[in-house]
């Protein structure tokens, strides 16, 4: 299966193995029959862990996920207790100092939840958004007792903070962060 001998030496750039790889490795197990891979579960859960680590929560411009990862994964049954969310904020955070000090030139990180970030903190810039979902038969109501955080953005919680804003504009934007303060802000 996976094992550092099936590598070419080109493979461990900078101590990492390409994201392409890992993807090219779990495509061999698409058309496989489920029982042909329960030997393999773990490995094949551990290849796809670590694509995942590469793409979606540590992604960088070389699309290379450090082997150093593999450690977090060797217990497979104890990944669900890992604070994920937490470590990812923490590399957006690094990315966004080092991109805006110029230490790197591209944003490194999951920088799919910035925009969250900003309408968290600046809730009078929120899109007030309809409160159901599309789904294939039409729409649905969200539900906020399974997903309780989206209720920060429920149009009734925002109606008194968006009143007589100027919402989605960057000059409203820039004001809101240039009033910013330490002491307004929520850690």
């Amino acid at each position: 299966m996976l094992h550092t001998n099936d590598y070419k030496e080109d493979y461990f750039k900078g101590g990492g193995i390409p994201c392409s790889h890992l993807y090219r490795w779990l495509l061999q197990f698409k058309d496989v029959a489920t029982d042909d891979m329960e030997p393999h579960w773990q490995e094949i859960t551990r290849a796809f862990l670590m694509w995942v680590i590469g793409q979606v929560l540590f992604p960088n411009s070389s699309s290379i996920v450090k082997v150093g990862w593999l450690a977090s994964l060797e217990d497979l049954e104890k990944i669900g207790t890992y604070d994920w969310g937490g470590a990812t904020l923490a590399r957006v955070y690094q990315s966004l100092c080092e991109t805006s000090s110029g230490r790197i030139l591209s944003f490194d990180g999951m920088w799919m939840i910035l925009p969250y970030w900003f309408y968290f903190y600046f809730r009078s810039l929120i899109p007030i958004f309809e409160e159901r979902i599309p789904n294939s038969f039409g729409y649905e109501p969200i539900d906020l007792d399974r997903f309780p955080q989206i209720a920060v953005f429920n149009k009734d919680q925002l109606a008194d903070v968006q009143v007589g804003t100027a919402r989605h504009s960057r000059p409203e934007a820039q004001r809101q962060i240039d009033m910013r303060t330490i002491e307004s802000t929520t850690w």
